[in-house]
């Protein structure tokens, strides 16, 4: 099952080149995504949605699912997505954090779902400074900023609200992510989700993601592959770049994104030509002993 994630509602599928489609680091999508019938089926909803064709919730309470996730994206991915990364220096060690807090309504239609509602969004630009660092969510982020292991920063993106509160808010957060304004920016954080019940709230429905499904079990076989081999790369020492270009003679967009999210797991840092420290390999055998294999070859 590939499924394409949530997209900014400012780049939805109508408003992005086809070119500019991206997966999230632990999801396969083919290649020829945007030539198929479900991606077609996603325009097509879409457009139904926004022309009226099909119900749209218009109030608060027909928002009846709600979003509460953390994603981690690449630099290049979140921009494909449509998320702001202004900073393009030492791309392959960024990674880009999201924190929603959305309520939707979702509305199905071949197979294809498009979430309809309201919320907000904490984007969090991390610049991996020491591979030692530890992302482990927000929080982490924040206390490696102090460290010096990491350089962050972060904004709020709110989606279908209008009240001043709110507005001033999401302008007044501070931009640098760091232990002491990490606490300012959670309580900005929680403050604004208080209000989205507030009656001064208008609230303005419209479409914060669409979920795209494409029936492919061979996609889910290719991930255990590429996951499988970029974890023995790292075990034997090899770059994300050997890793990648021995892989296979004609390596997709989707086999290149799979095996950097593993040598970024292992090593936080996904440049393309640094060698696994002894640490990580360390942690790759450990993994990999517990496959019964006749030969090994790192």
């Amino acid at each position: 099952m590939a499924v394409l994630p949530i997209l900014n509602p400012q780049a939805s599928l109508n408003q992005i080149s086809k070119a500019a489609l991206a997966v999230a680091p632990a999801m396969a999508l083919p290649h020829d995504i945007p030539n198929t019938i479900a991606f077609q089926n996603a325009i097509a909803l879409e457009d139904k949605v926004e022309k009226g064709v099909i119900n749209k919730p218009s109030t608060l309470t027909e928002l009846n699912r709600l979003d509460n996730s953390t994603q981690i994206f690449s630099l290049d991915q979140a921009a494909r997505l449509g998320f702001s990364c202004a900073c393009a220096d030492a791309k392959y060690n960024r990674r880009i954090y999201v924190k929603n807090f959305i309520q939707y309504q979702e509305i199905t239609e071949n197979d294809v779902k498009v979430w309809y509602g309201i919320g907000i969004r904490w984007v969090v630009n991390v610049k991996v400074i020491d591979a030692n660092a530890k992302l482990t969510g927000i929080p982490g982020i924040a206390a490696s900023a102090d460290a010096k292991n990491v350089e962050a920063t972060s904004e709020f993106q709110v989606y279908g609200l209008n009240n001043p509160k709110i507005t001033k808010i999401a302008q007044t957060v501070p931009a640098e992510l760091n232990l002491e304004n990490y606490g300012a920016m959670y309580a900005a954080f929680e403050k604004i989700t208080e209000l989205i019940a507030n009656e001064e709230t208008i609230v303005s429905p419209l479409i914060v993601a669409t979920i795209l499904k494409e029936e492919d079990p061979e996609q889910d076989f290719a991930k255990s592959v590429g996951v499988s081999w970029a974890i023995a790369s790292i075990a034997s020492g090899k770059t994300l770049y050997q890793s990648q270009i021995n892989f296979s003679d004609d390596l997709s967009f989707g086999d290149k994104e799979i095996i950097k999210s593993v040598y970024f797991y292992f090593t936080k840092n996904d440049d393309s030509n640094a060698v696994p420290d002894k640490v990580s390999r360390e942690r790759a055998k450990k993994i990999l002993k517990k496959i019964r294999i006749k030969k090994t070859w790192w």
